[in-house]
């Protein structure tokens, strides 16, 4: 128990001083939809709605802050360390729990550990998952998987894929339990928009927008990000060959590999989060079978290179003890935005990030706010200068180095800042953001 202790320590002490990440989503969903905003009709997104119905939403909006953002991060990784222990141990009960812990300690903050986003939700219930499908519960296993697809459509695919394994390894009772709970948590938020009236909406931006539109804005890894994934993709092959038992895994393999497609999309080391409790438990599986079988030399190789790795890793690091999205500039700016509005108050943010709004108290025009993507403005940016013209906002914040996957905003959004600098008039700048205010 002491070493299970020390090591739940020390993955904190790792992750504690790196700059902490949570995503404006975070902060901007909550706020809308505290105020009543409803979502896929006003507040426009392609994902599930998990972060709309996350209970961190029901909270006063006080508790919404990215301190309180980031114990829940390192809540949710302890909790995981634990469950991984208890999987570890159910396999063996030698130092194969503890070793599997201090794997995960080691990948997790390199998997973008310090960042909270979508993958950082499925992760524990993925794993949640696992443990209960270990246990032959196929009902409340599916459920939690289930519960994980309401942050990602991609989760559909391993769903999908246990349900044939379930069947074929457990029978037809067991995967149709296992397929019953995992339509349940989607069943009731379908429930729950065909009755707020904007079924249609939430079917067009989660399933056909997905589909049809937003697939060609895929991004392609460049050659650093797979070389930095070269280590740990080469150990988790040699765990599948001289990892004993075999069966076992294999089936951890399987739940790991099949959770890799939610990060295809855009592909980056946050969105491979889900994978890295199954990765650390293959490697831990594959140094304590090393050890076991008196493979000292290999053993050494391995643990040596994990910490290399990671050392690396970490000394690289950048913004300690920081919060992205809420340095110096974004307090200059909430200032600006409040010495010149009152709360409730309607104002414009142009490549800004929109978690501003929550900052400062202040809404968008027109009841609607969509992100300014490449993606989205084929499709909302009709919406957006219809709601600038009718309920015209007295201020606009435009940034004007904002820029998505290296495409200036000057690119993707020319007739928006058309609009801007045709009905309002540049009055002060704060860094790259310009300030504008109406001309009538």
């Amino acid at each position: 128990m002491i070493l299970f202790l020390v090591i739940q320590l020390l993955h904190l002490l790792i992750l504690s001083p790196m700059e902490f990440v949570a995503y404006p989503e975070f902060f901007v969903y909550p706020y809308l939809t505290s105020s009543g905003w409803l979502p896929y009709r006003q507040i426009i997104d392609q994902h599930f709605p998990g972060l709309f119905f996350m209970p961190v939403n029901f909270f006063t909006l006080g508790f919404i802050n990215p301190r309180s953002l980031k114990i829940l991060s390192l809540l949710l990784v302890i909790f995981q360390s634990a469950l991984i222990y208890r999987i570890a141990k159910s396999i063996s009960s030698r130092v194969y729990p503890l070793i599997a812990m201090v794997t995960f300690a080691l990948w997790q903050p390199f998997f973008s550990g310090n960042h909270l986003w979508l993958e950082s939700l499925i992760s524990p219930l993925a794993l949640t998952s696992f443990y209960l499908w270990r246990n032959a519960t196929p009902f409340w296993s599916g459920a939690a998987l289930g519960a994980a697809i309401l942050f990602k459509q991609s989760v559909a695919f391993p769903i999908f894929i246990l349900i044939l394994i379930t069947y074929f390894r457990r029978g037809f009772k067991s995967a149709l339990t296992f397929a019953a709970g995992a339509v349940l948590p989607l069943t009731l938020a379908v429930c729950y928009f065909g009755y707020r009236g904007v079924l249609s909406d939430f079917f067009f931006w989660t399933v056909k927008f997905n589909f049809l539109y937003a697939v060609q804005a895929a991004t392609v890894p460049d050659w650093t990000v797979l070389f930095k994934l070269l280590l740990p993709a080469l150990l988790f092959i040699l765990a599948l060959f001289k990892s004993q038992p075999k069966r076992v895994v294999l089936v951890l393999a399987v739940w790991g590999l099949i959770l890799i497609p939610g990060g295809l999309s855009r592909f980056d080391f946050t969105r491979l989060q889900a994978i890295v409790p199954f990765l650390s438990l293959s490697l831990g599986l594959l140094i304590t079978s090393l050890w076991s079988a008196k493979k000292y030399f290999l053993f050494s190789v391995i643990l040596v290179a994990q910490l290399a790795w990671f050392s690396i890793f970490y000394i690289r690091q950048e913004n300690w003890g920081q919060y992205r999205f809420f340095d110096q500039s974004a307090s200059a700016l909430v200032q600006t935005v409040t010495s010149l509005t009152s709360p409730g108050d309607e104002i414009f943010l142009l490549g800004v990030q929109p978690h501003l709004y929550m900052l400062s108290g202040t809404y968008p025009p027109g009841s609607h706010f969509s992100y300014q993507l490449p993606w989205y403005l084929p499709f909302t940016q009709n919406r957006i200068l219809y709601s600038l013209a009718s309920d015209p906002p007295q201020y606009i914040f435009y940034d004007a180095a904002a820029s998505v996957d290296g495409k200036p905003i000057s690119e993707y959004a020319a007739p928006l800042i058309q609009y801007v600098k045709h009905y309002y008039s540049p009055i002060s700048a704060i860094g790259s953001v310009t300030v504008y205010e109406s001309r009538y």
